[in-house]
């Protein structure tokens, strides 16, 4: 009896085995052509904001140049747009978006380079890390990587410096109570 299940068993499992579908039409198509992002770049990786001058508003206008290598095996001509998005220190959303222009592509080839000129203000308090992603999109809308870099915008954080104080010679500390003492200072 015990044989008779063992081979049971195994009869079930070759059965089993040969059933299944060996059709090419599965959920998961292994022919998509997503393209691909190779490398990135940014002009620069470190922004000191107290050398930039200020707009009218107190804002402080930014700018750089991002650019990306994209490929894609069906063309660079299958390529819809290369895109790119800047988000803010801390946060996952962006508040600068927009397309790369093709640079530089051979014709009929697979490989081409994408560049983009960004600006942007800030108020001082906004420093720290600034992310920069840029994706790929084909005619079908196939999204391929995504390529983060970072580039940090920042104060040099000078001391701040006394000048023009105008103050008495001397200070009466009072017996009661408080006096108030004033100070000018220049940061």
């Amino acid at each position: 009896m015990n044989i008779l299940l063992k081979y049971w068993y195994l009869l079930a499992l070759c059965l089993f085995l040969t059933s299944c579908e060996k059709s090419s039409d599965t959920l998961v198509d292994p022919s998509i052509n997503s393209p691909f992002l190779i490398s990135d770049s940014v002009s620069v990786s470190q922004i000191f904001i107290d050398s930039l001058h200020q707009n009218a508003d107190g804002t402080i206008p930014i700018s750089f140049t991002i650019s990306a290598r994209a490929y894609d095996r069906s063309g660079i001509s299958d390529l819809r747009s290369v895109s790119y998005a800047i988000y803010p220190p801390g946060s996952a959303y962006a508040f600068l978006s927009g397309a790369c222009t093709l640079t530089s592509a051979v014709t009929g080839g697979d490989t081409a380079i994408y560049t983009a000129r960004l600006s942007f203000s800030i108020d001082k308090s906004t420093v720290g890390f600034y992310n920069v992603g840029i994706t790929a999109t084909t005619q079908s809308n196939t999204v391929s990587n995504t390529l983060l870099s970072r580039v940090l915008i920042s104060k040099n954080f000078h001391r701040p410096y006394l000048t023009d104080l105008y103050a008495p010679d001397t200070v009466v500390i009072p017996a009661h109570g408080k006096e108030l003492l004033q100070f000018a200072v220049s940061v």
